[in-house]
């Protein structure tokens, strides 16, 4: 009996630690209007800026991965992931489409 309520506690604090961090996401992101409101983390440094494309420095960015919590995030905004093609990622929500361009400490955002 000791070793099922165990279970429960343990099962209940996971369950309950992914609920917060999935509800509290949101505070370590932006939106960018012009890119469809497209998140970008609150940390990263705007680096370029073009019409069509910002680029970013983000210390999270290792180049070869979208990190768990920014797909959290993009997931949670209502972007589906449709390609991967080595360091690009490509997003869709409804019509629009984003690039996300990794490299190491480093984002861009393409229209």
């Amino acid at each position: 009996m000791k070793r099922i309520l165990a279970w429960i506690v343990a099962l209940a604090l996971l369950i309950g630690t992914g609920v917060y961090y999935y509800v509290n996401v949101d505070k370590d992101y932006v939106y960018l209007h012009e890119f469809y409101d497209f998140p970008i983390p609150k940390e990263a440094t705007l680096e370029s800026e073009s019409a069509n494309g910002n680029g970013f420095t983000w210390g999270k960015s290792t180049g070869t991965e979208v990190p768990l919590g920014y797909r959290i995030m993009i997931k949670k905004s209502g972007w589906k992931q449709v390609k991967m093609d080595g360091h690009n990622v490509i997003y869709k929500k409804d019509d629009k489409v984003i690039n996300l361009s990794l490299a190491n400490k480093y984002i861009g955002v393409l229209k």
